[in-house]
């Protein structure tokens, strides 16, 4: 029998921290700290060069075969300016129903002052200061009033919606029918352009449907 001839030891060097055979394991190179520190660097550990790893980028750059930047479209003009916007000096008169009306958003009081609650659920003004109110309205805020206050009528002592009350399946809960006596809730408020916030010109406003 023929023995093998030893070969000898390995020329092959490892690193001098993890003593990984680098040609025979890159797995284990890749974990050891010692070992990516220097192939970031390009340095040998110890008496070895590390080899890259087999995922590594080319020297010139990475690969961006398949690559796309998402970009999107900005439009970088001013921004437009805001809304012009004038006084209105809005209010109810003393027979409205209720001596606060909310319409398109816009507040209609009799009054604007000190309030009191005198006891829960009812409130007193201490100060009747102002009569009225005066808001900073855009065309829009008006034209909104105008489209909301024809929606609402007076009857009977009470504010209502001429508005059917439909449900999303199209059953009408309640049906707007018209009744002898009814009166739009535009013959009980007003809305006047003023010069300034402080400004009420008249002592008895025109109301924003004239009255017959």
């Amino acid at each position: 029998m023929t023995d093998t001839p030893d070969a000898g030891p390995s020329e092959e060097k490892s690193c001098v921290e993890c003593k990984t055979v680098l040609s025979g394991n890159a797995a284990r190179y890749s974990r050891c700290s010692t070992c990516r520190g220097a192939r970031r660097q390009g340095k040998a550990t110890g008496t070895a060069t590390l080899p890259p790893p087999d995922d590594a980028p080319d020297a010139g750059g990475f690969d961006t075969d398949g690559v796309e930047p998402v970009t999107i479209p900005f439009d970088r003009a001013r921004p437009a300016a805001p809304p012009h916007r004038e006084f209105y000096w809005c209010g109810c008169l003393e027979d409205c129903p209720t001596h606060a009306v909310t319409v398109g958003g816009i507040s209609f009081p009799l009054w604007t002052g000190e309030v009191r609650e005198e006891a829960p659920g009812r409130f007193k003004y201490v100060d009747r200061t102002h009569r009225g109110q005066v808001h900073h309205l855009t065309d829009r805020n008006v034209a909104l009033v105008k489209e909301r206050l024809v929606q609402r009528v007076v009857r009977n002592g009470e504010i209502i919606s001429t508005l059917d009350v439909v449900k999303s399946d199209g059953t009408v809960l309640r049906r707007f029918v018209p009744q002898d006596g009814d009166r739009s809730l535009g013959e009980f408020v007003y809305m006047v352009r003023v010069r300034h916030r402080a400004d009420r010109p008249m002592a008895d406003p025109p109301t924003m449907i004239p009255r017959e």
